[in-house]
Parts: C-alpha cells; sequence; structure tokens
C-alpha cells in the first residue's frame, strides 16, 4: 500500500546524502490506492526538488506526474475504474519538481500526449539556462502497448519551437536525450519481477536489472539462446537490447 509520497517522505531526511533513486512502483497495476480520498499522495510533488545531492534519477511517469497512461489493467470492478483516473488534477508541473543536481534523468512507464507538454515546458527550461543545468542525459520509455508512439513521434514533430529548444541542450547543454518505446516483453525481462535467493527471503527488492550482484547473471541468462527463443515462456526477441 505504499504510495509516492511515503517514499518521497522516507527518502527526505537523506536530502544531502542520497545520489541515485530508483523507482518502479509497477505503473499499469492497480494498487488499490485512494485515488479520491487521498490525490496528493499518488506523486511525490515538489518535495523531490529538496534532494539536492541526486543525481541520478530513473522514475516512472505516474510517480513523477500524477499521471497514468491507461487504466490500469485489473481493475475489473465498475467502483476501481470509477476511482482510477488518468491524471490527478493539480499535480505539479515536472519542472517544479526535479532537484538542478540531477546528472542523469529516465522515465519510464511513459505514456499518451499529456507528457510531451511537461517534457516540452522542461526541455525550454534547459534550453533557457532556469533548469537542470547539470543534466547531462534525459530519457523516456513509452509503453508500447498502452501508448500509440507513432502518434507521439508526429505530435513532437508538430513542434518546431520543440526540436530547436532539443538542439541547444543537446549541443550547448551537451545534454543525450533518448526517447524511445518498449514492447510488454522487454518491460517483463528488465522492469518487472525480482530475484530471490529463496521463497521467503528477497535478495533483492529492486528490478533484477539494477541490482549489481546479479547483473552479470541476468544478462547472461537473456543472451541465451533458450531464453531468447521462448523456452523460458517468453516470445523470441532477435536482439534483446534492441528495446
Amino acid at each position: 500500500m505504499m504510495m509516492p509520497r511515503d517514499i518521497l517522505d522516507a527518502i527526505s531526511p537523506h536530502a544531502n546524502t542520497l545520489v541515485q533513486l530508483y523507482l518502479n512502483l509497477e505503473d499499469y497495476l492497480d494498487k488499490k490506492w485512494d485515488w479520491t480520498g487521498q490525490p496528493e499522495r499518488l506523486y511525490m510533488g515538489t518535495g523531490l526538488r529538496h534532494m539536492h545531492a541526486l543525481k541520478r534519477l530513473t522514475i516512472g511517469m505516474q510517480e513523477l506526474t500524477g499521471m497514468l497512461a491507461s487504466k490500469p489493467w485489473n481493475c475489473n470492478q465498475i467502483e476501481a475504474i470509477h476511482q482510477v483516473p488518468l491524471r490527478v488534477e493539480g499535480a505539479p508541473r515536472i519542472v517544479d519538481c526535479l532537484p538542478d543536481s540531477l546528472e542523469y534523468l529516465m522515465i519510464h512507464s511513459c505514456g499518451g500526449k499529456p507528457i510531451i507538454y511537461e517534457i516540452q515546458e522542461l526541455v525550454h527550461a534547459m534550453a533557457q539556462g532556469h533548469r537542470l543545468n547539470n543534466l547531462r542525459y534525459l530519457g523516456m520509455i513509452f509503453h508500447d502497448w498502452r501508448s500509440d508512439f507513432d502518434e507521439v513521434t508526429d505530435y513532437l514533430a508538430e513542434f518546431p519551437d520543440f526540436e530547436k529548444d532539443m538542439q541547444i541542450i543537446e549541443i550547448q547543454n551537451c545534454v543525450e536525450v533518448d526517447i524511445g518505446k518498449q514492447s510488454i516483453t522487454g518491460y517483463h525481462h528488465d522492469l518487472l519481477s525480482t530475484f530471490r535467493e529463496s521463497s521467503d527471503r528477497p535478495s533483492n527488492i529492486m528490478s533484477r536489472i539494477y541490482a549489481q550482484n546479479y547483473r552479470n547473471f541476468y544478462l547472461k541468462r537473456r543472451m541465451n539462446p533458450r531464453y531468447m527463443n521462448g523456452e523460458y515462456g517468453y516470445e523470441t526477441v532477435l536482439d534483446p537490447f534492441e528495446q
């Protein structure tokens, strides 16, 4: 039942020491949160900006913006469907939430046009030198099965000022911009499950690809032809790093 604001409350005492935060709350699942009674706890909010030592942030769209790409797939009851809005009214803008200490920002589980408006605003502020002057990497991963990626790229192309601002931060600020999509198979490979040493004791509660003690084992297993060809229950993936 832990909500994004609960996580922010927990890490706030470490604002001057926490350097890296990886957060994956599996945005596409309904966790039975109180969307109507506690909407302010559904996103991390402006308090995240006070994490002055934070250099690397990997975070989902929902916990950063209060927006969902679509209704969670397990919202199968009428009451639950009505309770989960696609957007929390009054949620602050991304540009107002991120700490200026960031050098790396990856927003995963993206979907739809609303997040594009916020990224445009953020990129413009960076091009003007107002925010995130230390940032060297800006990435966005869209859920291919929850959003029309071609529509997103076409939509981006309609904003010449956005392209201009993007060129400024890429050339003058030396920011690498990476916008891509991820299939549901790739998501399950890289973001969903955790490794466990045994059935009763978790050895790592983060995503398995970010666990250093398992990283090499995981990558070797994923490159195994038996794994790629579906013997372990996944569809064939020609290049496991393509997505």
